[in-house]
């Protein structure tokens, strides 16, 4: 691998909420040029911070500063939303100014360290970046995952965490 930024990841603490919606409100804003039925400025339920048996919401940090965000859903979210698997990554996101710098990919890799299991992600066929590294990081060593097309045509990669 590639030299990687250091990182510190961890789940979301009240006191970053405020940031992490910020990032996420961003998110929806990026994603709705790839798909206009996407809503601009959405939201984040606060079941992210009330089910942490079930949702995870990992905070990007570096250099103490948060710089993205990586939503990660356990089992029952995982069926509920019509998925397979242990957990589904939801959303990632990272700021403008680190993004390339391999703090996403050290970032999923530290989350898929502490999660083995059986996982799933989802991007915008439109959305190429994202298509890009969800390739270059799921379907290659340790992960080998498969790439596939879902009913909406989203692209999808499932693979397995050991």
């Amino acid at each position: 691998m590639e030299h990687l930024p250091a990182i510190e990841l961890r789940l979301a603490p009240e006191e970053d909420r405020a940031e992490l919606l910020r990032m996420y409100a961003e998110q929806t804003r990026i994603l709705q040029g790839f798909d206009e039925s996407v809503v601009p400025d959405q939201v984040l339920q606060s079941d992210w911070w009330q089910k942490p048996e079930d949702l995870y919401p990992y905070m990007i940090y570096r250099d103490g500063a948060p710089v993205g965000f990586c939503l990660v859903m356990g089992r029952r979210y995982v069926a509920a939303v019509g998925e397979e698997g242990d957990y589904l990554i939801w959303e990632m996101f990272v700021d403008k100014p680190h993004r390339g710098s391999g703090v996403a990919e050290l970032a999923v890799r530290e989350i898929l360290l502490s999660k083995p299991g059986r996982w799933s992600v989802q991007a915008m066929p439109k959305n190429g970046r994202a298509v890009g590294f969800w390739r270059r990081v799921t379907l290659k060593p340790p992960y080998d995952g498969i790439e596939g097309r879902n009913a909406a045509g989203f692209a999808t990669f499932q693979f397995v965490a050991p």
